[in-house]
């Protein structure tokens, strides 16, 4: 019996040891060749969904009526949980347990993503918890740094083009009791912080939090106060309307139409709040401004095709079709463009679609086929590092492999957009298309959960590494391998924002279902 288990004993040491010398590409070769990663299921809707976790088979399969939905929303109940950090933040992702250090820096907290946080968490009740990061999102904003750093450049506007570190940041080390960037080597990370998409949308949810009464007027301290007022005054001040910024993926500088699109729409809805100026001596021929160049360039861009048209078409940052141009209508839409605009604007992200999520734009280099298991050289950035030089942005890309984009968890927000349709359009025809799309859609984002058909194996993520069972993941990526491509799960899961997502479009489907 000694003999045979040491003989066990030597058995298992030599596979572990055989394991640890494999490349990560060896690794996957194995996984996916003996592993289907996901099934493709026909829907009741007459459409096929790509399913990655066999629980939502039957789920996506059956029509999608009310109780069918509520049930669905009480099994993702542990999917799409989200806590809050110990100084009252969300984690852009929760790969690891609170402490534990995430090598990609997705740990960090992003005001973008709370944001859309904080509206899931309002919209599904979680009243206390929504409270909680909107207030820790503003003390943020309060802080003297930023502060200091508004200050600065509404008296010398040249500062925000001379260095993205210049501007109000808009991510942090969320373990920092001060709010400090995210160190790499002892210093803080270059990041490019030209992002008035997350300003827009940290105002908006700050407006919607003071419309829901989650924050009374009388809290307020003096930097709370200074720093909502020292917005109009910003923005004005970079002529936000014609500014380049590093947009919603946060790389090469361009005239985003979504970031102009997200800070209109947060002073149409700070235009509604009772008092406003008052407490925050905010000049209304400003705000009126703000809205009115805004939309003067929103309109423009779309005449010209899309996201950021007015450039070179031989330029990387040209660009028609970008699926940020979902912040037209979400988490509500802009209030003076014409429906035709709005279906044009769509239109544009649909062509995006893919069969298992949402590309960002064609020729994506972030996270696609093989990025995580790639040879990195010196010139390309870090793979979650800043990309937003030319330099960085091209070195990336040079690499990608054609058609292999990663497909985000965006289907989600596509299945929103159409649940406002439904409920905004008077064509009965128009508002049935739209009831039909945003089932779909719905159904498709619970195909990307994360899941196994083979329950004696781990699900293996583009990395190769483990992640977990019925997560919410921030996209499908495509691994080649023997000139075959295989779909598996980005290792940034589960992710916070996308979980807002999946939350926001069942609550949106509650409203238009039977």
């Amino acid at each position: 019996m000694k003999v045979f288990n040491f003989i066990l004993l030597c058995l298992f040491t030599v596979a572990c040891s055989s394991l640890k010398n494999k490349t990560p590409k060896q690794v996957l070769r194995k996984y996916l060749r003996q592993n289907p990663t996901h099934k493709t299921v026909l829907t009741s809707e007459g459409q096929f969904v790509q399913v990655f976790n066999p629980r939502m088979v039957k789920y996506i399969k059956k029509p999608l009526t009310r109780n069918q939905l509520l049930k669905i929303e009480q099994i993702l109940k542990p999917a799409v949980k989200i806590e809050l950090t110990k100084n009252n933040f969300t984690k852009a992702a929760e790969r690891f347990e609170e402490g534990k250090k995430d090598e990609t820096n997705y740990d960090a907290v992003w005001v973008r993503d709370s944001a859309w946080v904080y509206f899931a968490l309002n919209k599904s009740g979680q009243k206390e918890k929504a409270t909680k990061l909107i207030t820790a999102l503003w003390d943020y904003y309060s802080h003297s740094n930023q502060l200091e750093r508004m200050k600065k450049i509404i008296q010398n506007p040249a500062l925000a083009a001379t260095s993205k570190m210049n501007v109000p940041h808009i991510r942090f080390d969320g373990a920092s009791k001060n709010f400090e960037d995210v160190m790499e080597k002892g210093k803080p990370q270059l990041w490019n912080h030209r992002q008035n998409d997350a300003h827009g949308l940290f105002l908006l949810a700050l407006a919607d939090a003071f419309k829901n009464k989650l924050i009374d007027y009388n809290s307020l301290n003096s930097a709370n106060t200074e720093v909502v007022t020292l917005f109009p005054k910003y923005f004005l001040a970079i002529n936000y309307h014609q500014f380049k910024g590093a947009g919603a993926w946060e790389e090469v500088d361009k005239i985003n139409t979504s970031s102009i699109a997200m800070v209109v729409k947060s002073f149409e809805q700070w235009s509604e709040l009772e008092g406003i100026k008052g407490y925050f001596n905010w000049n209304r021929k400003d705000i009126d401004q703000i809205i009115s160049d805004g939309y003067k360039t929103i309109r423009y861009q779309l005449s010209l095709g899309g996201e950021a048209p007015q450039s070179d078409p031989r330029n990387s940052i040209f660009r028609l079709e970008d699926a940020a141009l979902f912040n037209l209508f979400l988490p509500m839409p802009l209030k003076q463009l014409t429906e035709l605009e709005k279906r044009y604007a769509l239109t544009l992200v649909e062509k995006l679609i893919r069969p298992y999520g949402v590309i960002r734009y064609p020729n994506d280099s972030y996270q696609a086929g093989n990025y995580w298991i790639k040879d990195k050289s010196k010139s390309e950035p870090e793979l979650t590092g800043d990309a937003s030089s030319d330099e960085l942005f091209l070195a990336r890309f040079k690499k990608i492999i054609p058609n292999t984009e990663a497909q985000w968890f965006f289907d989600s927000k596509i299945s929103m957009i159409y649940s406002q349709f439904y409920q905004n359009t008077i064509n009965e025809n128009l508002k049935q298309q739209a009831k039909y799309k945003a089932i779909y859609h719905y159904k498709r984002a619970l195909g990307q959960i994360t899941g196994s058909f083979n329950k004696q194996q781990p699900i293996l993520a583009a990395d190769a590494k483990e992640v977990r069972n019925f997560q919410v993941p921030e996209s499908i990526n495509t691994i080649v391998i023997d000139e075959k491509k295989y779909y598996v799960p980005s290792p940034i899961t589960p992710l916070n924002w996308a979980k807002a997502g999946l939350i926001l479009s069942g609550l949106e489907l509650e409203k238009i279902i039977n």
